[in-house]
């Protein structure tokens, strides 16, 4: 980024930041479900009404077609966003969807089909209807979308 302004407006100085801290390695996409991540979940989802503003505004002020590079790049960026941001909202349904264990040390570790089987059986019970319905804490039916 802070070439791309040097790049774009020579005659500003930058504002991109030159410390910014990455991970030594890459890592899978699928780590943002993972619970230290949880932390950095609302920078991303504020990030996405910015990041659209830029691309919108980078629209209306250069020529796509000659700077048709970058504004694949930007298009890609948002789609990456998009992507992190349905993961985490599914990650917080599920977390909605599943009750804690009565007891941590009897319950099965979370995201092992024993765990999926146990919240199953304490959401509803057999009533025999092919379809089952979860509540929240409130009593409110949960769906998946």
């Amino acid at each position: 980024m802070f070439t791309l302004e040097r790049t774009l407006w020579p005659n500003q100085p930058p504002e991109t930041p030159l410390h910014i801290t990455l991970p030594q390695h890459s890592r899978p996409l699928s780590d943002v479900l993972l619970d230290n991540f949880d932390q950095h979940a609302t920078f991303v989802l504020q990030a996405i009404a910015p990041l659209e503003q830029f691309h919108q505004w980078f629209i209306s002020e250069y020529d796509i077609v000659l700077h048709a590079e970058f504004n694949e790049m930007l298009i890609d960026s948002l789609l990456l966003f998009r992507t992190v941001e349905t993961m985490l909202r599914m990650k917080r349904r599920l977390q909605t969807l599943l009750p804690p264990p009565a007891d941590t040390a009897a319950a099965p570790p979370a995201g092992t089909p024993a765990a999926a089987a146990s919240a199953a059986s304490t959401a509803a019970p057999a009533t025999g209807e092919t379809e089952m319905t979860i509540t929240n804490a409130a009593g409110e039916v949960l769906s998946w979308y």
